[in-house]
């Protein structure tokens, strides 16, 4: 993976790559340092860890062993339950977040 997480969300999508979402991380831990020319570092937020919860999402490949950046979330989330919806969107439900019980949902289109 990309990012330490635990408690975040793994999602088949229908072309067999996997969707990780949100999750618990340790906000005070340095995070790696990445390759200059990753292409993710244009869109990965300066700060992913947001009160110990991953604003991030990453994107799987099973054939290649490899994972890509996804699309940032709006609300950093762990404990959640994830649900496809259509071809290329999942939906992001509840979970918590450091103030408590998140009572939301988020969509996130791959």
């Amino acid at each position: 993976m990309r990012d330490a997480r635990v408690y975040h969300t793994a999602t088949l999508l229908p072309d067999g790559r996997v969707l990780l979402a949100g999750g618990e991380c340790d906000s005070e831990a340095v995070p790696p340092e990445r390759d200059p020319d990753d292409p993710c570092n244009a869109t990965e937020p300066e700060v992913a860890c947001v009160d110990g919860f991953s604003r991030t999402t990453e994107i799987f490949d099973p054939t290649s062993g490899q994972s890509t950046c996804g699309p940032v979330l709006a609300t950093g989330r762990a404990s959640h339950a994830a649900v496809k919806v259509g071809t290329d969107s999942v939906v992001l439900i509840g979970g918590r977040d450091a103030s408590g019980a998140l009572a939301t949902i988020e969509f996130v289109t791959v």
